[in-house]
């Protein structure tokens, strides 16, 4: 027995309906359900290397002050760098708390490194050729000041 035209037409309708509004209460209901989350996993630039790197950079542009021929610079920091490992996150949610759980990211044996946290910039040292004055001193002095963010009694500018 076949159906009618109407009652076809009907029957893709209504599917269609709840098609759509089951698809509606999934997407209601997703925030409900833990999801699983990776951290980002990078490559990571060891910290002594970009310290060398910014000292590098800052001789430079010490190095163009006019009347210093060359600059070198020595930072001091106030403790040590901190690496960031990548993990996989979930949560749960029960009815009065959320459960967060964390695991570190294993690769090849070893701890996925994500980033790396840097120590406060403590002390900095700049020992220069080239004009002894103290205007010359005064704006090696601003300029580190301005690339470090230190205050200016915890940087020495010493003539070499």
């Amino acid at each position: 027995m076949e159906l009618p035209d109407n009652l076809k037409k009907l029957i893709n309708k209504k599917n269609l309906l709840l098609l759509a509004a089951g698809l509606m209460l999934i997407l209601a209901l997703r925030p409900l359900f833990p999801e699983k989350q990776t951290e980002d996993t990078g490559t990571i630039v060891p910290a002594e290397q970009i310290s060398r790197d910014f000292e590098s950079d800052l001789e430079d542009i010490l190095s163009e002050i006019k009347g210093v021929k060359n600059a070198k610079v020595l930072l001091t920091y106030r403790g040590s760098a901190q690496y960031i490992f990548a993990e996989d996150i979930s949560e749960t949610q029960s009815q009065d708390r959320i459960n967060v759980s964390r695991k570190t990211v294993i690769a090849g044996g070893e701890a996925v490194a994500r980033g790396t946290m840097f120590p406060e910039i403590s002390g900095a040292v700049v020992v220069y050729t080239g004009v002894n004055s103290s205007a010359v001193k005064l704006q090696l002095l601003e300029a580190v000041q301005a690339a470090t963010g230190l205050a200016s009694n915890k940087i020495t500018v010493l003539p070499g």
